[in-house]
């Protein structure tokens, strides 16, 4: 079960990745030539006051004015409520994870800024994360703690450009795409389009992510079901303004075929179920070629090695709140996700316990420490740690643990 709600994550943000494929510079590199070879000139967009409007022309117009922005900037919503239950034990847990993401994006230099919440199961993350690409090398930088620490890596991405040109034409393969009427906000009128995203431009952007170190075990995403989208297009300017994607149906097959691999491999039969409430994603566009230059925090360029700590502040009790890093975020949310809480007390004389719940059950194991260096031993095992505020971060089994004072 540890890395099921990893799963479930990753699925999110392959829906997410392909649905920010109009956007500017991680596409076809801003170049309209790497439009189908049958695109010359971005075909006009058709008149929704004419009848009757050809909604495949009205997306292929919209897809083709978005290849050309240099910039835009796009707001993320993402809300997913899932009761997971076990009827056999006449058990639920309520699976609410979800994201508020603030999106700029540019191109020559290809940049792309993004900070927001990331929320899972009560808990949240403050999330920033920037992507500079330079030719074939990407180098990103990400604070899961509102920029007060940051990690970098940098990034082959040289295979890439099939894959992005390829998953970003979905809106070309859209299916049953009809007019529905017009829609004006803040002003703006503009045309609404229902259509189906196929399941292969899912599969795609799970090519993309796992390429970068993410994505979902491919399996997951054979022979997905068309997704339903509600798409919004300027009336004045042809580009697009929104985008609107039913995830219920989506959340619900990779929940179950991601579980009966893992009772599978674990050589379980237990008979779980989905409802999934309502899952969501809206995605909305402005800015269009009118962002300010991104730029790159000093902070995190000049990534330094995170402080240690003495034994000053350690004495207390620690509630396990997240992971660093993302392998350990989706680790702890996990555990968290399941109802599971861990705690550890130190006291000055140099005892120590450690408590773990599920359920109404709790397992409390007591313990003698000492500090060596930037080390806690715990019974002759050592766990490097630091302290930063509330905050203490401790390594066990190569995984950084993040805890909260009490």
């Amino acid at each position: 079960m540890k890395k099921y709600l990893a799963i479930l994550l990753a699925a999110l943000m392959a829906l997410t990745l392909f649905a920010c494929g109009s956007a500017p510079g991680k596409k076809n590199e801003t170049d309209p030539t790497d439009a189908p070879s049958d695109v010359s000139e971005p075909t006009p967009a058709p008149d929704p006051t004419a009848a009757p409007v050809d909604a495949g022309a009205a997306l292929k117009a919209a897809y083709e004015k978005m290849l050309l922005l240099k910039s835009e900037h796009m707001n993320m919503v993402c809300d997913v409520l899932i009761v997971m239950s076990i009827p056999a034990y006449s058990t639920e847990q309520n699976m609410d994870i979800g994201y508020d993401l603030s999106m700029d994006i540019q191109s020559d230099p290809d940049i792309v800024k993004m900070e927001g919440t990331l929320n899972s199961m009560g808990n949240s993350v403050n999330y920033l994360y920037y992507g500079v690409q330079d030719g074939d090398d990407m180098q990103t930088y990400v604070s899961y703690d509102n920029g007060a620490t940051w990690t970098s890596e940098s990034s082959d991405v040289s295979g890439l450009a099939d894959q992005a040109n390829s998953m970003n034409s979905w809106i070309l393969e859209a299916e049953s795409a009809e007019f529905v009427g017009t829609e004006t906000d803040a002003g703006v009128e503009a045309s609404m389009y229902t259509c189906e995203i196929p399941g292969s431009a899912f599969a795609e952007s799970n090519d993309m992510l796992s390429s970068l170190g993410g994505g979902i075990d491919a399996s997951l995403l054979e022979d997905i079901k068309p997704v339903p989208a509600t798409i919004w297009i300027d009336n004045e300017t042809g580009l697009i303004l929104r985008i609107s994607v039913d995830m219920a149906e989506y959340m619900r097959t990779i929940l179950e075929r991601g579980m009966q691999a893992q009772m599978a491999e674990a050589g379980v039969d237990i008979a779980i179920e989905f409802d999934v409430k309502h899952a969501t994603l809206n995605i909305m566009m402005s800015q269009f070629d009118s962002i300010a230059p991104i730029v790159i925090p000093e902070e995190a360029k000049g990534i330094a090695a995170a402080p240690t700590a003495s034994g000053d502040g350690l004495v207390g009790t620690w509630e396990l709140s997240d992971g660093e890093g993302e392998e350990a975020q989706q680790s702890v949310q996990m555990l968290l996700a399941f109802g599971m809480t861990m705690e550890f007390t130190f006291n000055a004389d140099g005892t120590g316990s450690m408590s773990t719940s599920y359920a109404d059950e709790t397992s409390t194991e007591e313990f003698t420490y000492t500090i060596e260096g930037n080390e806690i031993v715990i019974e002759g095992e050592g766990a490097p740690y630091r302290i930063e505020g509330d905050l203490l971060y401790l390594t066990i089994d190569e995984e950084t643990l993040i805890f909260k004072r009490k």
